[in-house]
Formats: structure tokens, sequence, C-alpha cells
């Protein structure tokens, strides 16, 4: 089991009080190794509160979350972190690439902390396959004016490097 929720609920607001929204009610889903699953509803249903929660960017109010089959709830920010860079994907409906960075660079940016020389060379020769496959492997000189919404055009994909358990996609 690559995720699992069992019985996650996500309150905004303070307990007892009648201001907050409860967001999510008692949600149950598992993600098998290799599934999908399409999270899909009408603005402000939750989705994104949902996504967070899997991704462990945001913690529910009650239940618990399972990555490879590991309770995270007590785990602090650090650990945290760590099991994100380790078995987890994001694909961010904004690119969040680093303007100073290269490409290759920011495919990079999950590996820089690995301490292990043979690791971080099998990482860059991975993101540079990646990059070739995407059809982005020569470098293009900067469109004259930014694209729509004054971002630059640039592709992203839900595997990296490091070849996360999961990839999560939010919009």
């Amino acid at each position: 089991m690559v995720a699992e929720l069992q019985n996650i609920s996500k309150f905004y607001g303070r307990p007892g009080s009648d201001t907050g929204s409860l967001i999510l009610d008692q949600v149950s889903l598992a993600i098998e190794e290799n599934g999908s699953l399409a999270v899909v509803g009408p603005s402000g249903s939750g989705k994104s509160t949902l996504l967070n929660i899997l991704g462990t960017l945001d913690c529910p109010s009650s239940g618990k979350v399972f990555l490879q089959g590991r309770d995270v709830s007590g785990l602090d920010e650090a650990e945290l972190a760590g099991l994100r860079n380790q078995f987890i994907g994001f694909v961010f409906q904004q690119h969040h690439l680093l303007p100073q960075l290269t490409l290759a660079e920011n495919v990079l940016l999950p590996v820089m902390p690995v301490k292990d020389k043979a690791r971080r060379e099998e990482a860059t020769e991975r993101a540079y396959e990646l990059i070739d496959r995407l059809g982005l492997k020569k470098p293009h000189p900067p469109p004259a004016r930014p694209a729509v919404g004054g971002r630059m055009p640039t592709g992203c994909r839900g595997e990296g490097p490091g070849e996360p358990a999961g990839a999560f996609a939010g919009r």
C-alpha cells in the first residue's frame, strides 16, 4: 500500500465553535502501488485539503495517514520533510521553479541534500534522461515576453530523479 487514509476529518476553526467549517468528514481511501486516484468535486469541496493531508503538507483534525505502511501522525516536521523527499512527488498547478537555477538544477533539488555520491550521480543521470525524454534537452533562449500569466512556459511531469512512490497533482 503506497498511501492510506483512515477516517480523516479536517475542521478549520476553533473546536466546538459554530464559526468553523468541517471540510473533510471521515474520509477513507487506499492507493495501491501503480494505482491512480482522481479527486474531483466543486470548488471548496476539500480536494486541495485532501491532497495536502495525503502529501503530509497539512495534518488532519482526526484520523490516520499511512505512507508506505507507516503511520505518519507522530512524525515531527523534519521527519515529514524527509518522508516527502524520499517517497512523494508533487505536481503543482503553477510550476514553482526557482528562476536562478537551471532546469536540471530545479529537477535535482530533492536530491541536493543527499550525501551519498553514487546516489546523487544516479539521480543526476536520471534527471538528464527525463529532461531529454520531455524534449527539453536543448536550452532555448527565453521568449521576449513572458507567457500568459507572466510565467515562462516549462514542462513538468510527476516523476523525478528520486523516483517517488506517489505523485499528487492539485488544481
